[in-house]
């Protein structure tokens, strides 16, 4: 699911239009969440009781240059998405993905806040690269990127950000949400990315469920 991908058209205009609205039905049904826990990186949020959890193999899953080997990962998803999916565009539903591991010595004090909001693409040549979502806010240029919620986090002695952004996988593919959060705890060197992705109709269908996770999300404060 975090795997880099290829910036997309001038259709991502009414794509992240779309998003931003929140237009579309939220999907219905039972509202009872479970929780999700990892207490050695002091961090829980809820997903829906029905939905299925499992860990997965973080290094591979991971793009983040801040992470190089013993990433924990857990996936999360509605029951008809298989743990090992990892294509968002063809997913029946919302693949969510949490990643933990800490920075290494010589990152972390190299570490910036560019660095840390940028987000992983492809460029036309097929050359992995960083964008930092600030350029593309400045310069409101949404052909290369849709970004819906750019929001800077600092609490507790962590930081990062919230971003919500449109992309494409590649050229042949429909347009994708990626919804995530990046925190890096300065005291213990952790980082933490949270995201949920699929394509902007599953987003859109799955958009109560996938703000009401964001909403528990809990890093560093009290186990419930």
């Amino acid at each position: 699911m975090m795997h880099e991908m290829l910036l997309p058209k001038r259709e991502l205009r009414v794509v992240a239009m779309m998003v931003a609205l929140g237009l579309g039905m939220a999907a219905c049904g039972n509202n009872a969440s479970d929780y999700v826990i990892n207490k050695q990186a002091q961090l829980y949020f809820k997903v829906p009781s029905h939905w299925r959890t499992a860990q997965v193999a973080g290094d591979s899953l991971s793009t983040s240059p801040l992470l190089h080997s013993g990433t924990w990962a857990e996936f999360f998803g509605p029951p008809e998405v298989e743990p090992q999916t990892v294509t968002a565009s063809t997913s029946p539903g919302p693949i969510g993905i949490l990643l933990i591991g800490e920075i290494e010595q010589s990152d972390f004090d190299s570490l910036t806040m560019k660095t840390l909001r940028s987000i992983p693409v492809l460029d036309t040549s097929g050359q992995a690269t960083q964008i930092d979502p600030i350029d593309i806010v400045n310069s409101q240029d949404d052909d290369t990127l849709g970004i819906s919620t750019f929001q800077e986090i600092m609490h507790d002695g962590l930081r990062g950000f919230r971003l919500r952004f449109v992309a494409r996988p590649d050229s042949n593919s429909p347009y994708v949400v990626y919804d995530e959060i990046k925190l890096v705890y300065d005291a213990t060197h952790t980082f933490y990315q949270f995201q949920v992705a699929c394509s902007t109709n599953c987003y859109l269908a799955y958009r109560q469920q996938i703000n009401s996770m964001f909403t528990s999300l809990r890093v560093h404060q009290d186990q419930p």
